[in-house]
């Protein structure tokens, strides 16, 4: 059975927290899309010269999020900018991330990932605090291989 929610978790689990995700056409959800680490190029004689590296997933989902959160274990719009501005690689926590997706159900993460590209948040309505000011942002999963 599938979660309403995906997890996040630091990397040394002093933070985790539910994000509800949304579905549907208009979201860009993807579900893990398979990306190839590649560079293809034509060499002087004609043919191709093709290096290839690791396949990883990559996810945008789109979060709805409230600035102040009211059910317990889910995360508010402060947690998830906290998760994107793990920034040191060498640090504790490090901007690796466990990711759980929606399909999760007991052991290991889903994926390590990091996150990449801007944090895009739109706020829903006329409320931008409190329990009643929702926001939509739209975030980069990369897997880490």
């Amino acid at each position: 059975m599938a979660n309403s929610y995906i997890t996040l978790e630091n990397s040394n689990s002093s933070l985790s927290k539910y994000f509800r995700v949304l579905g549907g056409p208009d979201t860009d959800y993807n579900d893990g899309m398979l990306s190839k680490s590649q560079e293809v190029n034509k060499t002087i004689g004609g043919g191709i010269d093709a290096s290839v590296g690791a396949v990883y997933r990559t996810w945008n989902p789109t979060i709805m999020v409230r600035h102040t959160e009211s059910e317990s274990g889910y995360g508010t719009l402060a947690d998830l900018e906290t998760f994107y501005s793990y920034n040191d690689p060498g640090g504790t926590p490090s901007n690796i991330i466990n990711f759980y997706d929606h399909h999760w159900t007991s052991g290991d993460p889903t994926a390590t990932i990091i996150m990449l590209g801007d944090f895009q948040k739109q706020v829903l309505g006329v409320s931008i605090e409190g329990s009643n000011a929702w926001y939509h942002v739209r975030l980069e999963l990369h897997e880490v291989p």
